[in-house]
């Protein structure tokens, strides 16, 4: 994900930004700092007092013909989630970005990554216990008994989209911009046009990039995102087995990947029995790893050499599964999607069960658990912000 925001960072600068506007000399200094933003805690309870939210900045603070530099506002990155840690993300995006792009962000806008509440230091959810679904059959339990052990946090009331724009609202206010504009990722393009739908006057440009369509209801968004995940391998299997570069599957890269998901366990193995294929690694060798590490790397085709060298390098033995980092808190990704969607039915559950399996057997059981918690979760909405028909009347977006 991180190489494919160092490439579109060049996208934003050309679609946010007059490029004959750019100066000749760089900017002379710069600040980075970890900032917080006070927010109330309860919107419609002043009395619950006010919470404080981290961010990062990042900004031009030189001085050229002795005047200090006038960004053109606030360009705020989302990396997706829900329930991602902008902040520390968007420190690992700039340090991978040219220097050239870092500069010609800096010299035009406030760069500013949020980490919303439920994410940010003094705000986790903190459920009972973890999600941890098991086969098919134990779904709904599984899913009712990890919601019912999140409803005990005394911040689950306060965590959804509608609101995270409401806080960056307040964050423009703070810094004393007129716009905001994004470049939002995945889920972070559900904040974007959330925040255009509420505050257009002050919508900049928007870059979406992968964006998640917020029209469909919970079951269609998961099962879109199976057909596309499913797609989206099937092509880099094909390609694997066209193309010499490909190291993985020997010309057989269809059958050597549905042969290791057949092999590989449910759940995280004890001890490493020999298999070859990663049991008992500190980062633990699963069907759900397999298909989690194919899909970091499937959406570049410039990334496909480097995926096919890594899942050969894992099935041989000569290298373990990466790590999936700790950057996206669990607990606020369905604290934040089940509070943006209807809570689905127990039929709908079990159509989509038997559809996304059928139309994508390698994702299917990896995705099929996803909408469950939604289905028994204890925080009802009546104030979900309702989607429009068209974008007519958002500002010009890059998708």
């Amino acid at each position: 994900y991180v190489d494919r925001f160092a490439l579109l960072s060049v996208v934003i600068v050309a679609a946010c930004s007059d490029l004959d506007d750019f100066p000749d000399d760089p900017p002379a200094a710069f600040s980075s700092r970890l900032e917080t933003l006070n927010v109330p805690r309860d919107e419609d309870d002043p009395s619950r007092g006010s919470v404080d939210l981290d961010y990062r900045v990042y900004q031009d603070v030189s001085v050229r013909d002795g005047e200090r530099q006038a960004p053109r506002g606030i360009l705020l990155f989302h990396f997706g989630g829900p329930g991602t840690q902008n902040a520390i993300t968007l420190q690992t995006f700039i340090s991978l970005v040219s220097d050239a792009t870092f500069e010609a962000l800096i010299d035009n806008y406030v760069v500013v990554g949020l980490d919303e509440i439920g994410v940010s230091a003094g705000t986790r959810l903190e459920c009972g216990q973890d999600y941890t679904p098991g086969e098919t059959a134990e779904l709904r339990d599984d899913a009712r008994d990890y919601a019912e052990s999140c409803a005990g946090s005394s911040w689950l009331e306060e965590v959804d989209t509608s609101r995270l724009a409401r806080d960056v609202e307040r964050l423009r206010l703070e810094l004393g911009y007129d716009s905001v504009s994004f470049f939002a990722i995945s889920y972070g393009a559900q904040v974007a046009l959330t925040y255009g739908a509420l505050y257009p006057e002050h919508t900049g440009q928007v870059v979406l990039d992968s964006p998640l369509d917020p029209s469909p209801s919970l079951v269609e968004r998961y099962f879109a995102q199976g057909v596309g995940f499913e797609a989206g391998l099937e092509r880099f299997l094909a390609w694997c087995d066209e193309n010499e570069s490909c190291a993985f599957g020997d010309g057989d890269a269809v059958g050597e990947f549905d042969r290791w998901l057949e092999e590989l366990p449910d759940e995280v193995p004890n001890e490493d029995d020999g298999s070859g294929n990663g049991g008992g690694t500190a980062n633990g060798a699963t069907d759900e790893v397999l298909v989690r590490t194919a899909l970091n790397l499937l959406f570049r085709e410039e990334s496909w050499p480097s995926l096919g060298a890594q899942l050969s390098a894992i099935r041989a033995g000569d290298a373990e599964f990466p790590s999936a980092g700790d950057t996206l808190d669990a607990d606020a990704f369905y604290a934040t999607t089940c509070a943006d969607y209807q809570a689905p039915s127990a039929s709908e559950l079990d159509d989509f069960v038997e559809d996304l399996e059928s139309a994508s057997p390698r994702f299917g059981p990896v995705l099929r658990a996803e909408p469950f918690p939604c289905e028994s979760w204890t925080v009802e909405r009546d104030d979900r912000l309702a989607w429009p028909d068209s974008l007519e009347g958002q500002p010009a977006m890059l998708i």
